[in-house]
């Protein structure tokens, strides 16, 4: 399946979500939230209407090279929360997979320091 991805994929990083007691804030490091949402693609490579995609595959990893589908989102859900200790530069990147299993190419990747 040769998709066209557009420049479409969004990333954010939720700060903390509920404020923390500042008798426990030495000792917890709040994970850092991530809004990963796109646009369904429309249109194969060759221009002909996409009927068949069934979900998206979502990955991560350490360094754009190092990229690995982890999780896995429904058709209905063309967005997802992720959740990772502190520190560290995180890579994302999404592809879309039809009824047979054929996977799209990659989104562009981005990371958590574009935000």
């Amino acid at each position: 399946m040769k998709l066209k991805w557009p420049w479409l994929l969004r990333a954010a990083v939720l700060a903390a979500l509920c404020p923390v007691s500042s008798v426990f804030a030495d000792n917890l490091a709040l994970p850092k939230l991530f809004v990963l949402s796109w646009s369904t693609p429309i249109l194969n490579d060759d221009g002909s209407l996409i009927t068949d995609i069934v979900g998206y595959y979502i990955y991560d990893g350490a360094s754009p090279d190092s990229l690995q589908p982890h999780y896995f989102a429904s058709i209905t859900r063309p967005w997802i929360v992720l959740a990772y200790p502190p520190g560290g530069t995180h890579y994302f990147a999404v592809s879309a997979v039809n009824a047979d299993g054929i996977e799209s190419t990659l989104t562009p990747v981005v990371n958590d320091t574009m935000l």
